[in-house]
């Protein structure tokens, strides 16, 4: 299994994206009991990807100002690549990975 969720559950919680952040926070819960449930459960493996600001769709809907914003702060002053997500989900999928079930994967942009 895995979770998509946001860097936002991993640090500092954006103003104004109440719905977005609980939402995201409801999917870290499941990503937890299902890590502990399943903690001696080799077969099954359980991860959560937690991407800051990444250049889909969905900014569509907010300023420009805001994004630009979110972007000057990301390491790289850039938004995440949505193409740099899908390869990483695809590692996790085919077990090209290094990282040990039930983790938390924080993709930042400073990674690429």
């Amino acid at each position: 299994m895995i979770n998509i969720l946001t860097s936002a559950v991993i640090g500092k919680v954006p103003a104004q994206m109440a719905d977005y952040v609980i939402a995201k926070y409801a999917m870290l819960g499941l990503h937890e009991v299902l890590r502990s449930e399943n903690a001696n459960n080799q077969s099954i493996k359980i991860y959560a990807v937690c991407p800051a600001m990444t250049d889909t769709e969905f900014l569509k809907d907010l300023s420009e100002h805001y994004v630009a914003l979110a972007a000057s702060q990301m390491p790289n002053q850039r938004l995440i690549d949505a193409q740099q997500m899908a390869c990483l989900v695809k590692d996790l999928i085919e077990g090209n990975h290094h990282y040990s079930n039930g983790k938390k994967i924080v993709i930042t942009g400073s990674e690429a």
